[in-house]
């Protein structure tokens, strides 16, 4: 007899134009993405994808409090033939990310962007 372990809900996020990338307003949608996956819809896991020749990919995963748990080679067909980095976070990590989170938006207020 087999006994068969639930998988665990998990989700991948997100996607933001160049123009919202590196600001203070996706950092902001991530933290507030994470806090409804895990504490109003109980996803255990989430996951998010950055090319790896992005240089503020790794800063943001680690504000985000997120983990590495590797590189996807050529995952994705590009121009440049970069490969993937994959971050993610469970619902254990949350509650110390968002303190970090919290601290880092209360440093960095979010300022209205006009069009």
């Amino acid at each position: 007899m087999h006994s068969f372990i639930a998988t665990p809900k998990s989700v991948e996020c997100a996607l933001f134009l160049p123009e919202h990338q590196r600001t203070e307003h996706v950092f902001e949608a991530m933290s507030t993405i994470h806090q409804v996956l895990f504490e109003e819809l109980g996803y255990d896991q989430s996951y998010f994808r950055r090319g790896a020749l992005v240089k503020d990919a790794k800063r943001v995963g680690e504000l985000l409090g997120t983990s590495f748990p590797g590189i996807l080679r050529r995952q994705m067909l590009v121009e440049d033939g970069s490969s993937t980095n994959l971050y993610s976070m469970t619902r254990e990590q949350w509650p110390s990310a968002t303190l970090a989170a919290e601290g880092w938006l209360a440093s960095h207020p979010i300022v209205q962007r006009k069009p």
